[in-house]
């Protein structure tokens, strides 16, 4: 598709690790093949990976195989597989943890190369999880939505956002007019988890014995009856 190859001048973070490629990958290099990968389940054009250093069991994200910015730029088509691997997330999780929580901070072309990972994950945490109260304590105005689709707005705008979900299937949305501070969404979770400095961070810990717990349990999953 010529709109994917012109996409390739995004970040390709996940891209190694969704191609097997070992060397030069920072998840291996922070692993050291145990385990060998954290990819739970795939489909087509998604996979779905435990967080690199997840904040609880059961941490996981979501993201495309193709390096777009962020869900907001997602192909229409794309669409319709994406929510059914989100509805199979929730589930699995609602049945091994608790239900999930979503949260994406999206990013746009100008981002690229910034302090931030620049391709679109979504993370899905486990627990009632409640970042509205950081968005009020940042001044961040944010809206009610009632379908995760109105982020192809933003992304046809090129504008950055903050979506989150709740474990009501509650949306709300950021349109972001300034930046945030770095890891933004990894520091509401630990805020609303009681995590304190700096263990959200994971550029200073990791917590590694969490990812192989959740790999290990998950890699269970039947994904097709679940």
């Amino acid at each position: 598709m010529e709109a994917k190859q012109q996409n390739q001048q995004v970040d390709l973070t996940f891209i190694p690790e969704l191609n097997q490629v070992r060397e030069g990958s920072l998840f291996h290099k922070i692993y050291k093949g145990n385990p060998p990968d954290r990819i739970i389940h795939e489909t087509a054009n998604f996979a779905v990976l435990c967080d690199i250093a997840p904040l609880l069991k059961g941490h996981l994200i979501i993201v495309p195989k193709w390096p777009w910015v962020s869900f907001g730029k997602l192909p229409k088509e794309d669409w319709d597989e994406f929510i059914e691997l989100k509805l199979q997330v929730a589930r699995v999780l609602g049945d091994f943890y608790s239900p999930p929580m979503f949260i994406e901070h999206g990013s746009c072309s100008s981002m690229v190369s910034g302090g931030c990972v620049t391709h679109a994950h979504l993370h899905a945490v486990p627990g009632p999880i409640d970042i509205l109260p950081m968005f009020i304590e940042d001044d961040l105005e944010y809206k009610r939505i009632d379908d995760m689709r109105y982020l192809l707005e933003l992304g046809g705008r090129d504008v950055p956002y903050l979506f989150f979900e709740n474990t009501k299937s509650e949306m709300y949305v950021v349109e972001l007019g300034k930046p945030i501070k770095k890891q933004f969404v990894r520091i509401g979770i630990a805020k609303s988890l009681g995590i304190e400095d700096p263990y959200w961070d994971w550029g200073v810990y990791i917590n590694k014995s969490l990812l192989r717990t959740t790999v290990k349990a998950l890699r269970k999953v039947n994904w097709q009856k679940t």
